[in-house]
């Protein structure tokens, strides 16, 4: 179940071999809407992206280099990772984060690459 959005998972047929070879598992969308923030003294949480798989098996959350400006990740364990706005923003604009999730085996091997798309409304308001 995806809060605020929705996610795309592969289904393959198991005949087709270029779908089965695809690592891309999932594509994940949620949105988030926002007041203007003129001063933020800490990071303000934006999502928290929990990954479902077993331990032994590791995550690697990865920020698209053109957001790290303004949003960072804080990888609470394993398997958590927090998205949060670091520096003031003030709208209206819409702000779409893009970023990565790679499980790993404990030897390190890709298991599945999942793609994240945070859609950020930001208002004109600060409420």
């Amino acid at each position: 179940m995806i809060d605020d959005g929705y996610s795309c998972l592969l289904n393959c047929n198991s005949r087709d071999t270029s779908c089965v070879a695809n690592l891309s598992k999932e594509i994940l969308y949620q949105y988030r809407t926002i007041p203007t923030i003129l001063q933020l003294e800490k990071p303000l949480e934006i999502s928290r992206i929990t990954v479902s798989m077993p331990v032994p098996f590791v995550s690697d959350f990865i920020l698209d280099n053109r957001y790290k400006r303004d949003f960072t990740i804080e990888k609470v364990n394993e398997h958590v990772a927090i998205i949060s706005l670091k520096r003031p923003i003030t709208g209206p604009r819409t702000e779409v984060i893009r970023m990565t999730v790679n499980t790993k085996t404990p030897y390190r091997t890709l298991i599945t690459h999942n793609i994240i798309y945070i859609e950020v409304h930001v208002s004109q308001y600060e409420f």
